[in-house]
């Protein structure tokens, strides 16, 4: 740290050299209270924000629901990378369309939705259904995304 003239300078100015780089400090607690140490020397406000980064996702994806098997309600989670429209259907054994749990477009995102089984009837039967996600981007520049995955009702 130095607080003075410089060679050749007629106004005073600080300056602080590290022999090591500032991202090796930990853990990060230790860092945020060097950065502010820091700021207080150069006489700027003292508050370090802690920012959160969020991670896009860089492929398309439909997890696995879970619980599985569920009763009465189970999650399904998708991934897409790009601003498309998004639907997501579950069918029956027999291919029987029973529910459509998305039809819209969505921005690039992580994705949860809930499926409730008695939204089918009030009376739904145990077994194998099936949801299928699809994905069309809005540029149509790339392909369209198609997954199905089976999930178990149990009573």
């Amino acid at each position: 740290m130095f607080e003075g003239l410089f060679p050749g300078g007629d106004k005073p100015g600080k300056i602080i050299t590290l022999g090591f780089p500032f991202e090796t400090i930990y853990p990060e607690t230790n860092r945020n209270i060097f950065a502010s140490e820091i700021l207080k020397f150069f006489d700027s406000p003292s508050s370090v924000s802690q920012t959160t980064v969020v991670e896009l996702p860089t492929n398309y994806h439909l997890s696995q629901n879970y619980p599985n098997p569920f009763n009465p309600t189970t999650k399904i989670n998708y991934s897409i990378v790009k601003q498309s429209h998004v639907t997501l259907m579950v069918f029956d054994l027999l291919g029987k369309k029973v529910a459509t749990l998305v039809n819209k477009e969505q921005p690039q995102g992580y994705y949860e939705v809930t499926f409730e089984a008695s939204s089918v009837n009030s009376q739904p039967s145990s077994g194998v259904y099936f949801y299928r996600i699809q994905v069309v981007p809005m540029d149509r520049q790339t392909d369209s995304f198609v997954d199905t995955k089976k999930m178990m009702f149990l009573k």
